[in-house]
């Protein structure tokens, strides 16, 4: 190759390296420089190994580039004819960058006479050159585009308290950056469903650098040489803690040291604007809980029945966690009591599984549960609800019961929604307590204390009710036959036992359709409000045979029956006085049985043996 074609060739090959130097758009920048390359030297074909891409090829290959430029930067064919993976070039050169190894090119040309250990110096030194320049200007250019990126990044973090609006830029400006690497938000606080790639941290199951750099709170990479990557994971911290890691996966030794400071400053610039909106949703959210507290608090000392109360509680928490199920379970001496008014699947075998498993723990702990998912806890399959919150119902450090929260979907519930439970339980147990009290002081004020039927005056009290406002309605009179001598015989104990079971038969017999009550001594009643007069003496006909067949001692009843109709004009005292004259005329005409009294007096009497 003659001076005037060598100098040329460089004149040109410097020409096309300024041209590629100035040009805006850095995108392909080495394949452009092979081709440019190709061009000049007339190539037939070329590889060109940089720095990155040395660090993919195998162990043998990196052992034989090692010996080939161990004293040179240039190889000819003759040293390259006896390599394994290199043979099939004309030349090799070495490119060096700072005093490092920028890259490998490896030429195959017919020039190959032509090309003087002269030229192949000064190709090295002035592409050495352009390669320093490149990364000088192409460094500048990305800090300059970073710091571009991360200002207008800042602005939009800055004018919105939304922390999906955050999570949404972080990810945008990732994608607008680094178009071709893989990237990732793994976040300790909670998150609502979104499709961008955000998953909770869980540190159980982190890598060891993504631990390292979620506690240390720096920035740490790890190169996987194996899968040919390398990820970065970079702590998304605020001022009051790391709330999670961005993590960058990209190729093997790809990030250079700006683009790890530009994700560093973008982990850390979204760290503070999600702190902040974090913050501020907090700060709404307690007030909208306090709100909760204050307005169910009132609800709940409104003197509610307690079955109200237990449905309005009901009502609140489903709505308010977006539960799938709720219930209350008391704690009694026989087992647990689903408090009616909660989900219906309590009162299935599937939700008893939830009781059981709850009530274990309850009261072996004494403490509020919080879990996950269902399924990883106890991971047989069982359980169809994946969610689960349950908080103990304390009255005077006695636990009396707990409540159950679930949900379908695991990770349902927040730890902020864990808390505002606790709350709302803790507000409600009293109560639930007071409720459950009043109910039980206004039953002992209706109910005979020995037999648990009502007491006259409550029965006097609905009967007038019934008088009102029904169209008619049945009063039968009931006196155990010869009380006194079993009083006599076995004793007062043993009659008040006869009281009583003569009562359960009523109760068992009458079930809703009547109000049972004890009219005093050995006396009982029961008003039929809306029932037929046929239905009425079918029940009463049954109470007499079954009291004489199932009591012990056996007694037999003497029953009077009185009905009215809505233009017959009575009142209690008249029906009671029509029952009574019609149990006298039972108890005359040989007990056992039970006479009906008709409005026109005339009595029909039903013995019975």
């Amino acid at each position: 190759m003659d001076g005037l074609f060598f100098k040329n060739m460089m004149t040109l090959y410097k020409a096309k390296l300024y041209d590629l130097l100035v040009e805006e758009d850095e995108q392909d920048f080495q394949q452009k420089w092979m081709e440019i390359v190709s061009d000049i030297l007339e190539l037939e074909k070329l590889h060109f190994l940089d720095k990155n891409s040395v660090q993919t090829i195998s162990d043998e290959q990196r052992e034989e580039l090692g010996h080939l430029f161990e004293k040179k930067q240039w190889v000819q064919q003759d040293i390259l004819d006896s390599t394994h993976y290199f043979s099939d070039y004309s030349f090799g050169v070495q490119f060096l960058c700072k005093h490092e190894i920028y890259g490998y090119l490896f030429m195959k040309t017919d020039l190959e006479e032509k090309i003087t250990e002269r030229f192949l110096k000064e190709f090295i030194e002035e592409s050495s050159r352009f390669f320093q320049k490149w990364v000088f200007v192409s460094s500048g250019q990305n800090e300059e585009r970073f710091y571009k990126e991360l200002f207008r990044v800042t602005k939009k973090f800055h004018s919105s308290m939304n922390i999906e609006y955050v999570l949404n830029e972080i990810i945008a400006t990732l994608k607008h950056v680094f178009p071709h690497y893989f990237y990732s938000l793994k976040l300790t606080i909670d998150k609502n469903d979104t499709e961008l790639p955000v998953h909770l941290f869980e540190l159980e199951n982190a890598r060891s650098a993504a631990m390292e750099a979620y506690v240390s709170g720096e920035v740490k990479v790890e190169h996987l040489t194996q899968a040919n990557k390398s990820i970065l994971y970079a702590p998304i911290k605020g001022k009051q803690g790391v709330y999670g890691l961005l993590e960058v996966d990209c190729p093997l030794f790809q990030l250079s040291d700006g683009e790890i400071e530009f994700i560093r400053l973008l982990a850390q610039t979204g760290g503070s604007a999600l702190e902040n909106a974090k913050l501020y949703q907090q700060s709404r959210r307690f007030i909208a809980d306090l709100q909760l507290i204050n307005e169910t608090s009132r609800q709940l000392n409104s003197n509610l029945r307690f079955s109200d109360t237990i449905l309005f509680l009901h009502s609140r928490i489903l709505s308010s966690f977006g539960a799938s199920a709720c219930g209350f379970i008391f704690i009694e001496k026989e087992g647990y009591k689903v408090l009616e008014g909660s989900s219906p699947i309590f009162f299935d075998p599937s939700g008893k599984m939830y009781i059981l498993y709850v009530g274990e723990r309850m009261e072996k702990e004494k403490d509020s549960l919080f879990i996950g998912d269902m399924a990883r806890k106890v991971p047989d399959g069982r359980w169809p609800y994946r969610s689960l919150m349950a908080v103990p119902m304390f009255e005077s450090d006695t636990l009396k019961g707990f409540c159950i929260v679930l949900k379908d979907s695991a990770y349902g519930f927040t730890f902020d929604m864990y808390r505002l439970l606790q709350s709302l339980i803790y507000h409600s147990t009293l109560a639930l307590t007071n409720s459950l009290l009043r109910e039980e002081l206004e039953r002992l004020v209706i109910t005979d204390h020995l037999t648990n039927l009502f007491s006259r005056n409550y029965l006097e009290t609905k009967m007038n009710e019934s008088l009102k406002k029904d169209e008619q309605g049945t009063f039968l009179l009931i006196d155990i036959d010869d009380f006194k001598k079993i009083n006599d015989t076995y004793g007062h104990q043993v009659g008040d036992e006869v009281i009583v079971q003569v009562a359960k038969i009523i109760q068992s017999i009458t079930n809703q359709k009547g109000i049972a009550a004890r009219w005093g001594g050995e006396e009982l009643a029961i008003y039929f409000p809306h029932l037929p007069m046929k239905e009425a003496e079918d029940i009463s006909q049954r109470i007499v045979v079954e009291v004489k067949e199932k009591t012990n001692p056996k007694v037999t009843i003497s029953c009077g029956m009185s009905r009215w109709h809505k233009e017959s004009g009575e009142d209690i005292e008249s029906l009671f006085k029509r029952a009574d004259q019609a149990l006298y005329i039972s108890k005359a005409t040989g007990k056992n049985k039970m006479t009906i009294s008709h409005h026109n007096g005339n009595d029909s009497k039903m013995p019975f043996s």
